[in-house]
């Protein structure tokens, strides 16, 4: 009887030492370490709860007073009340603690999957460079085909492809093309890829060059050249149509003393 009761007094102690130091530390102690000390703080009452029994089978088998065996099993509840508080706290901290655990987990998981994700996009950009150049052609190709798309809707639906609206530098670009003459037209994505045959067709040898740079008129008599310039109504400086040599304001290259051609020249 008296050597359970001086372990259980040995049980005791070491049970409210775990109990105070953990309640000392508490605030300052991050969830896992929390837990590992109510663990710590669990094996220790196991082994009160244990001596608690081995008195109360002495004090039942023995003839002891009521007044006795009262107050030594209200002494033994406080102490395992005070653990089954602790008991319920480490359960709330393990639940919290594998929350945390897996909402730490998805987030790696997460991650993980973004960053693959970015050195996947990050190869198929590597593979798939392309030149200025390649940009270039493939930006005139779909002017090409948007201005096609265009045209051929609007003749479709039988809508003129002309605006009715013009803005301050059309209306300019027009009065300067009645003024001088259509010597300064600007061509599009679509002239850039297909030039037109009439334009490029020479008026002298009707082959597929500007009529400036044709080397058959050096053997051609100047009479037969002027011929063949009124013909087909070109300007005699620049040798090109729509518009006459007084109001042309090109310059021309002569192919033989390489010199500019002028009005007055002309």
């Amino acid at each position: 009887m008296e050597t359970a009761k001086k372990n259980r007094t040995q049980q005791r102690r070491l049970f409210t030492k775990a109990c105070n130091e953990f309640d000392a530390e508490e605030t300052n102690l991050e969830t896992s370490d929390k837990i590992i000390k109510l663990k710590i703080i669990e094996e220790k009452a196991m082994l009160m709860i244990n001596s608690e029994d081995n008195v109360k089978e002495f004090l039942f088998s023995e003839n002891v007073e009521d007044d006795v065996i009262n107050k030594e099993i209200d002494e033994s509840e406080s102490y395992i009340d005070r653990w089954r508080l602790l008991q319920l706290k480490l359960q709330q901290l393990s639940i919290a603690g594998t929350e945390e655990v897996s909402s730490n987990c998805a987030w790696e998981r997460y991650r993980s999957t973004n960053r693959r994700s970015h050195d996947e996009e990050n190869q198929n950009s590597k593979t798939t460079t392309k030149t200025d150049l390649d940009s270039i052609l493939e930006f005139l190709q779909d002017e090409v085909q948007a201005e096609k798309r265009i045209i051929l809707a609007s003749q479709n639906f039988g809508f003129d492809t002309k605006p009715i609206f013009k803005s301050f530098k059309e209306k300019k670009a027009a009065n300067n093309k009645h003024k001088y003459g259509d010597t300064r037209q600007i061509a599009s994505a679509a002239d850039l890829l297909t030039p037109s045959k009439e334009q490029r067709q020479c008026i002298f040898c009707h082959n597929l060059h500007n009529s400036t740079v044709c080397l058959k008129i050096r053997k051609m008599p100047m009479k037969d050249r002027e011929n063949l310039v009124e013909k087909s109504g070109c300007c005699f400086l620049c040798l090109k149509p729509c518009h006459q040599v007084r109001k042309c304001y090109s310059k021309v290259t002569c192919l033989g003393c390489g010199k500019d051609i002028t009005f007055r020249d002309a």
